[in-house]
This record gives structure tokens, sequence and C-alpha cells, in this order.
């Protein structure tokens, strides 16, 4: 087998300066030939491209499902609750007192929804990780969860569809 070297450059690198190191490269005499997989990282590249696509088109639909959910659950407990907010409104409740425990509802919805997402979602990480085999050769792949900072903000989104939710609901009763 022929002497080789593997060089691994830091993130960030352009292009350009990839091309101009491999053009550099196959100047030097002792040098036979230079493989940058250029094509192969650009496929990659706009494969991972596809699947952000694919899934900000998902989270979008799953946005809007949730949204239509609460929104429905919302208002079926206004119309459910009818009674209620006539007699609140009739000894001389505002209009804040009694919207406020319908957009802390929704918020309570939202959240939950998210941390049941989330669990799901874990239990079928540690299923997956647990099952499978990742390692490729000498090097193994090392796969992790979700930062805790996506996290919380998958939680704090959650909340907020839930409030927006509640919102839209109320809106269409009280007729702001």
């Amino acid at each position: 087998m022929p002497a080789s070297l593997d060089i691994v450059l830091s993130k960030g690198k352009h292009k350009e300066f990839l091309q101009q190191l491999k053009t550099r490269l196959e100047m030097f005499e002792a040098v036979d030939e230079v493989h940058y997989s250029h094509e192969w990282v650009e496929k990659v590249h706009a494969i991972m491209g596809a699947v952000r696509l694919v899934g900000m088109v998902f989270g979008g639909l799953l946005f809007l499902a949730a949204l239509f959910i609460i929104i429905n659950t919302i208002k079926l407990t206004i119309y459910l609750r009818h009674d209620e907010v006539e007699i609140l409104k009739l000894v001389g409740a505002t209009n804040r007192f009694v919207k406020a425990p319908f957009l802390i509802e929704g918020s309570i919805q939202g959240f939950l929804g998210g941390l049941i997402a989330l669990s799901v979602l874990f239990l079928c990480y540690v299923a997956i990780i647990t099952s499978i085999d990742l390692r490729v050769g000498f090097a193994s792949l090392h796969i992790v969860f979700l930062s805790p900072h996506f996290i919380l903000l998958l939680l704090l989104l959650s909340i907020l569809v839930g409030f927006l939710g509640s919102v839209i609901s109320l809106s269409r009763f009280f007729r702001i």
C-alpha cells in the first residue's frame, strides 16, 4: 500500500479554499493524487437540505393540526361553560376575568401536548439506539438526543401554540 496522508480541516472552510488547497497539493512532486470528495459532499448537503425542507413542511402541518385541535377544544369548552360565562358577565366580571382561565387552559394543553410528544420521541430514540449497532469499521457513531436548550424551546413553542389557539377561539366567541 502506498503511503497516504489524511487531512482533516476545521469547519467553516469555503469551497474555493478547499479547491485551491487541492490544486496546491497536486503541484507537489511527491503527491501522486489528491482525493477530495467534492461531489459526495455536495450530494450529502443536497440530501440534508431536502431532509430539512421535508421536516419544515411536516412541522408546519403538525403546527396547524395542533392549533386546529386546541382551537376546537377551547371552543367546545367555552360552549360547555356558556351558562357560567353568562352568569359571570351578569355579576360584573370583565372580559379579561372570563378569558383568563381559557387562556391558561390552552397554554396547559399546549405544554402537555409538547411534553407528551417529546416523551414519545425520547422513548423511540432510546428504543432505536439500544437496538442498533453504531459501529462503522473502527469508528463508532455517537447519536445524541435533542439538547436541553432545544427541548426548552420546543416546550415554550408548544405553550405559545396553546395560547395562540385559545386567543383565536376566544376572539371568535367574544368578537374582540
